[in-house]
């Protein structure tokens, strides 16, 4: 059984389908800048959330699992103590 393969640039990264060889997805790296930005928008909303209650957070939580169908086999394997 072969896996998908990897190529790799300096600026992108893109995986081969194994069946045919094709390009399957090539995802560009972003710039120091990009980053710069994504880490400070990351630090910014883990303030934001640390500042959530835990009750409201659990809340959350759960409305987004109970939101997607596919995730019905997750939490119906929780107890439902833990999902409200």
């Amino acid at each position: 059984m072969s896996s998908a393969q990897t190529t790799i640039t300096d600026t992108s990264q893109t995986t081969i389908t194994p069946h045919n060889q094709q390009p399957f997805v090539t995802r560009t790296y972003p710039s120091q800048l990009e980053l710069d930005g994504i880490i400070r928008r990351s630090s910014l909303a883990q303030n934001a959330w640390a500042r959530v209650s835990l009750k409201d957070r659990l809340a959350i939580g759960t409305k987004f699992v109970v939101s997607y169908p596919v995730l019905d086999i997750i939490s119906a394997a929780k107890p439902r103590s833990l999902l409200g």
